[in-house]
């Protein structure tokens, strides 16, 4: 009886299955580079994967076992200059198993190849450049002192960061000579601390913790100079110093050094001070001495306690030796429209009072009435970030202005004679309040002109109408803290 056998089946065990391919060669290793700071030297290529072994043959009856997998290709070796060794290549998998004609025997599969082994760490040594030669430094050094291009400084600035909001950032040069460059801090910032890496030009700012919470805007300035490294020491350093000046006198070469002002902004919720609290050291002025008791309101505010009153103020003054006029009581009675100078007022606060006033000027400092207005608005947006400051820490702020300006914010109609540049009146701010353009202040005299009943306590006011009067005063400021 013949025995018909369908093509691709054998009534015989079937052979083994193929042998899986060899696996790839490892990839080749990377040179190293030259040893710098931040360029290492190459790592050694990966090993090539195994093949997969070869599928075991299919049989009528005993099918052939899968083949084994090709073994993983070696790792290549690291690159000169101590460059880390390559990976060895994945192993090979294991062949399929063959199939019996009635699909109810399955061979096992093949078994998978061994993996390639790790290359080698690369051994040889990082190269280094070769040292500049006595003609290579004595070129660049003339070129510096001769013909020299500007060195330029810029900054970058990062958003506040973590509980304290410290802003930290790079000071960026353009040095075009090669000589290494110096960053120092030439001004410092007002309302934070900075420190800054002389060697790297990164810095980091704090602002003071008590402005942490409403913001502030501040600013410091840095130099750079590759100068120094160029000319250097001794009597060649003084020498090459004196030809590079008059190099630079006569438009030849530019200065080895440069400055950049960094500005930071720390943002918070623009609140500065405590109107509604403050109110509390508010004192109705009756004389010609609003300059009295604005002191008055300001003693209290800055020591927490309640507020000296009209007639105690007016006695001490009264009896005290003017320092603005010499040999003249600084208050010439309740009666006098002469009132109390502004040094005055403050000698008699830091002379009687457990405060210390200062006082603080911008824009030429002349804050008498009368003097000429020389203060600018960049000078009152200082003055206003230091005020700002002051009643962040806590502190009393008096300021002076017109108040055919500021009064008449809310309804006060200016008289015929009334100034609107010279100042006359003289009150504390309470609280500044950024986030609605507002200024609060105890005003001792300021008064509803419909119902005639006083509305200085806690009086708000437009930051641009308060910053108009107060300009009138040069933003005279004077501070209140207690000992």
């Amino acid at each position: 009886m013949a025995v018909t056998v369908e093509p691709g089946w054998r009534s015989t065990t079937a052979g083994a299955g193929g042998t899986g391919g060899t696996g790839g060669s490892g990839g080749n290793a990377g040179n190293g580079g030259a040893a710098t700071s931040t360029m290492p030297a190459g790592q050694g290529g990966t090993g090539g994967k195994g093949g997969s072994g070869g599928t075991g043959g299919n049989a009528e009856i005993n099918p052939g076992v899968g083949g084994t997998g090709g073994a993983g290709g070696d790792g290549g070796n690291g690159g000169t200059g101590a460059g880390d060794n390559g990976y060895g290549g994945q192993a090979g998998a294991g062949g399929y198993g063959g199939a019996s004609k009635d699909g109810q025997t399955v061979a096992d599969p093949g078994q998978a190849g061994s993996g390639g082994v790790n290359g080698n760490t690369g051994s040889g040594v990082a190269p280094t450049p070769p040292a500049p030669t006595a003609a290579d430094d004595l070129s660049r050094q003339l070129a510096y002192i001769f013909f020299n291009r500007p060195l330029t400084a810029s900054s970058s600035t990062s958003l506040p960061v973590g509980a304290d909001k410290q802003v930290s950032g790079w000071i960026r040069t353009t040095n075009v000579n090669g000589y290494p460059v110096t960053y120092t801090v030439t001004t410092q910032p007002r309302y934070g601390t900075v420190e800054l890496d002389s060697a790297t030009g990164y810095y980091t700012y704090k602002p003071d913790s008590t402005l942490v919470q409403p913001g502030v805007r501040d600013s410091f300035t840095v130099e750079v100079d590759n100068g120094a490294a160029a000319e250097g020491p001794g009597l060649f350093g003084a020498l090459a110093r004196f030809v590079h000046d008059w190099a630079l006198h006569i438009g030849m070469a530019d200065a080895g050094t440069a400055e950049t002002e960094v500005d930071v902004n720390v943002t918070g919720d623009g609140q500065f001070g405590d109107a509604e609290y403050n109110k509390r050291f508010w004192v109705k002025q009756s004389f010609y001495n609003c300059q009295l008791i604005a002191t008055a309101m300001a003693i209290g505010q800055a020591t927490n306690s309640t507020s000296p009153t009209e007639q105690q103020m007016s006695g001490l003054a009264a009896t005290s030796d003017s320092v603005f006029i010499p040999g003249q009581k600084m208050y010439l009675g309740d009666y006098s429209e002469d009132g109390v100078y502004l040094v005055d007022a403050i000698a008699l606060a830091n002379n009687n009072f457990n405060v210390t006033a200062t006082l603080t000027t911008y824009g030429g400092g002349n804050t008498q009435t009368g003097a000429a207005k020389t203060a600018t608005q960049a000078d009152g947006q200082q003055a206003l970030a230091d005020l700002q400051a002051a009643l962040a820490r806590g502190e009393a702020a008096m300021v002076s202005y017109p108040v055919s300006v500021v009064w008449s914010t809310f309804g006060f109609v200016p008289g015929p004679t009334d100034s609107y540049t010279q100042t006359d009146h003289a009150a504390v701010v309470t609280q500044v309040d950024l986030a609605n353009g507002r200024i609060y202040v105890n005003d001792s005299s300021a008064t509803d002109p419909n119902t005639d009943k006083p509305v200085g306590q806690g009086l708000a006011v437009p930051i641009g109408a308060f910053l108009n009067g107060w300009q009138a005063a040069n933003y005279a400021l004077v501070t209140f803290a207690a000992k």
